[in-house]
């Protein structure tokens, strides 16, 4: 009987020049080093359209489509304060 593996999808959403984009994208890349069943992607939101759905500042991390941060969707491009942590970030991949 043949393996069949779910693949994680990561989206990192942003707004254009975002400063805290590349440290995200490490925190993830640490988070699922050695995983082959992980695809991380980042795309930069058009600021002059509404905001993607679960897009809760820049950077938004959507895993499999879902915000798992715990903080509210927000309709107008912004950058986030707070950045997550590595634990918190690994936490969001294995729920």
């Amino acid at each position: 009987m043949p393996i069949l593996w779910r693949v994680v999808n990561i989206v990192v959403l942003s707004v254009p020049d975002c400063p805290n984009v590349g440290r995200v994208l490490d925190l993830l890349r640490d988070a699922t080093a050695g995983r082959r069943d992980v695809i991380i992607e980042s795309r930069v939101v058009d600021v002059s359209r509404p905001m993607p759905a679960g897009f809760s500042g820049s950077p938004t991390v959507l895993i499999d489509g879902e915000n798992r941060s715990g903080a509210p969707a927000i309709s107008e491009p912004a950058c986030t304060a707070t950045l997550p942590s590595l634990a918190e970030v690994a936490d969001w991949i294995i729920r």
